[in-house]
């Protein structure tokens, strides 16, 4: 039997038969979520602090220089570059925010982890890896979605809508927030799945399988709800951390296309003759090289890099695990080395389209 009881605003008290958790739900660039975090911990004095974070994002909290370590032609040559980006984006995001209201993004967390340090609590970090959540975000979404959140995203990084920490504030209650929660996934239901519900699973089970009296456990106020849903009895959470492989359907189709495409050339030499199937090929080279070049350009990018990408279009574009924009990326990260200032100023620069022009990190991406 679990027993729930609101003991405070954002703060819910759920006693198991053999320990009780303190779930703290926290605004990630509020410093009320702070004080909130603080306070609780230092009145009830767990044994545990669980906090809503995995081992890599504890250390960029730790360690906001890392980006100094980034190795970015690596990043690019492995195919990681939409997922530093998408990350940037919304680091960018956060922290655009938590200047706003003088405070840094993810500073509740990072509170909680101090303040388990200075009571000798056991830190416990529940969520699932990052990248896992990603690359599940990109199995089970469809790319238009991706579009559109990635998109909106950006935008929202242009914009000068200033946000108060009452609106902040407002938005963590339960009602609001649901009603938010719900608009989100039922526009992007893969996104919404897998960042909101999945993650919701992993907490709930993480705070079960947890080895304490009393744990105070520091979360979003998003994953609120869900984790008193879940929490209430045993899931099987293997399956959360395994990255599915490519379906059949889009290997057909990745390998497919390209397929019919040269089965075209083919069947215009054959059935039209030489100099048709040599103004087909002619053609694709025009317009598949001319498009990656004037993309380069727009980006401003370097001259090796903009001939790089014309040269190689043709082809990337009828390979299924090379793009243009992968090579356009790979040349100018080697042609133009980031240097230090670009890694420093990185997140500051994301807030402005000058910035992704003149960062070096920016316009590689």
């Amino acid at each position: 039997m679990i027993n729930f009881e609101e003991i405070k605003d954002n703060v819910t008290k759920i006693a198991f038969s053999d320990k009780v958790v303190y779930l703290v739900g926290t605004a990630h660039v509020s410093q009320k979520s702070v004080d909130a975090v603080r306070e609780t911990i230092q009145e009830f004095k767990p044994d545990v602090v669980a906090v809503e974070l995995c081992e890599p994002r504890l250390n960029s909290l730790e360690n906001p220089s890392q980006w100094h370590n980034m190795n970015l032609f690596e990043v690019i040559k492995s195919g990681k570059g939409f997922m530093l980006l998408s990350q940037l984006v919304l680091i960018t995001f956060q922290k655009k925010l938590a200047r706003q209201l003088n405070i840094k993004p993810g500073a509740e967390m990072l509170e909680g982890v101090n303040q388990g340090r200075l009571i000798n609590a056991k830190i416990e970090l529940i969520d699932r890896q990052v990248r896992t959540t990603m690359k599940r975000i990109w199995a089970f979404t469809s790319f238009r979605s991706l579009y559109q959140i990635l998109n909106a995203a950006l935008s929202a990084l242009f914009q000068e809508h200033k946000v108060s920490e009452e609106e902040i504030e407002e938005l963590k209650q339960s009602a609001k927030l649901t009603d938010t929660l719900n608009e989100f996934t039922k526009a992007f239901p893969g996104i919404g799945k897998t960042l909101v519900d999945e993650r919701d699973r992993y907490m709930a089970q993480k705070l079960r399988d947890i080895k304490g009296d009393k744990i105070v456990a520091v979360i979003g106020a998003a994953h609120g709800n869900g984790i008193k849903k879940y929490i209430q009895e045993d899931h099987d959470i293997s399956e959360l951390d395994l990255i599915p492989p490519p379906t059949i359907l889009s290997k057909v189709t990745s390998w497919g296309i390209p397929a019919i495409i040269i089965a075209l050339f083919v069947a215009g030499f054959f059935l039209g003759g030489k100099d048709v199937g040599s103004n087909m090929i002619a053609s694709w080279v025009f317009i598949t090289s001319g498009s990656a070049a004037l993309g380069s350009l727009i980006c401003l990018a370097h001259p090796l890099t903009i001939l790089a990408t014309a040269i190689s279009a043709p082809v990337t574009t009828l390979h299924p695990l090379i793009s243009s924009g992968m090579v356009a990326a790979g040349v100018e990260a080697l042609v133009r080395k980031p240097k230090v200032i670009d890694l420093e100023e990185i997140v500051d620069q994301a807030s402005s389209v000058k910035g992704w022009l003149r960062n070096r990190v920016l316009r590689v991406l």
